[in-house]
Order: structure tokens, then sequence, then C-alpha cells
């Protein structure tokens, strides 16, 4: 019965408050690379082939939500009882395969986020697919591809879509989280849209206050996810690249959302992504920023 860790699931890991979190989690439902077996597991109500594994009892309340999918096994949410009230069904389910995971020794422990960082480098990389295309539904997933980054040091990440969901860029989304690990781990990440009107002015100021560069093209309608890798920190698997096609940075575009778009897109890799640094290059240049957007506004409302 295949185990996979969703992006989801680390995050929870990653995130929470409690040093002890994941390696309680993962000593209560992970045996080698299947899940423990539990008989208290019940059924979560909330949508198709969704279970309960309850890791601790009492003032925390841990759990974990996995779900079934055929023979597979995807470990999706862990945390307290509050993971069920915030719980929305998955679109298409992706994960990392747990392979042999083993408990680390006593003298590995004393580092109090050893367990989600060795979850990360654990990880299977990137590696170059037979075919270049990214869809939604169907293997290779697009979303898949873009989480996947969060395991690549990065220079320089450049968005260029016309439209966006402002959900996408929350901490709490798994998009939004890597972008800003990203930022955390040196990376810059640069954002190419349409201009906002004035009611969306709030959401650009709090993502410039997390370090996002903002640039407005009034006649965007490019889409395309550009990944410079760092060259100093780089290992010998890792490679720039570019994804370019029809998905725009959407919830159901992403397949984010239980009711996601068919999209179709095309993996540029190492030099072939030349053309594409060019052209986020030239788009800058006839952007402009949230500064100027703020007075443009506030010339319109004096006359």
């Amino acid at each position: 019965m295949p185990l996979y860790f969703c992006p989801e699931f680390v995050a929870d890991l990653q995130n929470h408050g409690d040093a002890n979190f994941a390696k309680r989690v993962l000593q209560k439902v992970v045996d080698g690379s299947e899940l423990r077996p539990d008989s208290k597991d019940h059924r979560y109500e909330g949508f198709p082939g969704a279970w309960i594994r309850y890791v601790s009892r009492g003032n925390s309340a841990y759990r974990v939500i996995y779900i079934r999918r055929g023979s597979d096994v995807f470990l999706y949410r862990a945390g307290e009882h509050s993971v069920e009230d915030r719980l929305t069904q998955p679109g298409e389910l992706v994960g990392l395969p747990v392979q042999g995971y083993t408990a680390p020794t006593a003298a590995t422990t004393s580092e109090p986020d050893y367990w989600p960082n060795q979850l990360w480098a654990a990880a299977p990389r990137p590696q170059p697919s037979g075919s270049p295309f990214l869809k939604n539904f169907s293997v290779r997933y697009l979303k898949t591809a873009l989480l996947s980054r969060r395991l690549v040091p990065h220079k320089r990440v450049t968005l260029i879509s016309p439209y966006l969901s402002v959900e996408l860029f929350e901490m709490s989304n798994i998009f939004g989280k890597m972008l800003f690990d990203l930022i955390g781990d040196g990376a810059e990440v640069a954002l190419i849209t349409k201009p906002p009107n004035p009611k969306e002015i709030g959401v650009f100021e709090r993502l410039e206050q997390r370090n996002v560069q903002l640039h407005f093209h009034e006649t965007l309608h490019a889409k395309i996810f550009l990944f410079e890798i760092d060259q100093r920190r780089t290992r010998a698997h890792d490679e720039p690249i570019a994804i370019v096609g029809s998905a725009n940075l959407t919830q159901s575009g992403l397949a984010f959302a239980v009711r996601s778009n068919e999209e179709f897109c095309y993996e540029l890799r190492g030099s072939e992504i030349r053309e594409v640094k060019e052209f986020a290059a030239y788009l800058k240049l006839s952007c402009v920023d949230l500064q100027y957007i703020r007075l443009a506004n506030a010339r319109r409302r004096v006359t």
C-alpha cells in the first residue's frame, strides 16, 4: 500500500509550534514506507476517501487526515482538532513517495526542527521527464512541478499572470508558503500582473511588505512561471525551468480548487529558458510599480 506525503501535510509539520509535533506524528502514522495500522481510525465525513488518525489525546488532541485512493494512501493534513474545521477537499492529489522512512537516532534529535527539515531533504528531487507537458488532471501535474521547486535553491523567481487568486499568496496556502520560504532562503520573487483596482491595493501592499517585487502591465496576457537557480548553492541535479502555457495564478488554474480548470503548459529547461528571461526583462521595462498605481488612483479621486 504505497504511502505519500502531500505538500500540505509537510507544511503542517514545518509550521507547527510544538518542536516535537512532527516526530510524534510520523511515529504514529509511518511504518517503513507504509501506513502504520491502527484499528481506531475512522472516516472523515467531509469528502470521500478521507480518514482520521488520532496522534494524541487530552489537551493537544493531535490528529492526521489521510486519504485513500485505490491502493495509495496520501497523508494530507495534520494538526489539532481545528484542522478538521478548515479542511478543504483537494483537487488532484499529489505527494512525495515515502521510501523506507526511518526514525532518527537520539544523537540527531537534539535539533528542534530536525523532523520537518528531513522530510524535505529526503524528498525526491525533480528529475527530467520524457514529456515536457504539464496538466491539471493527468501526469505530469502542473501543481507538482510548481511545489517541487521548494526543494531547489533559487536566485530569482518571476511569476507572470494577468489574473490572480489572492488566497494563493496567503501563508496558510501551500503555494504562498513556498514563495515566502524561497524569499526567506534568499531568492528574489517578482510578480508581473495587470494593474489592480483601488479595492485590491491593500492585497498588493501586504505582498510588498513581504518583499515580493511588484510590476504592473496594462496589456499583459502571458502566463509564465520562471525559476532561476542560485549557482552558488546548486547541486548536480538542479536546473532552471520556465513553465509557459494557459494557467493563470488562480486557485482553479493551479488545481487548488475543487473544480479546477483544464490547463496545458510546456516546461522549458536549462539553456532553453534564455528567451523567457529576455521576455520577462522586456515586460519589466514597460511596467509600473505600486507607487505609480497609488498616485494614479489619487489623481482620479481629485479630478
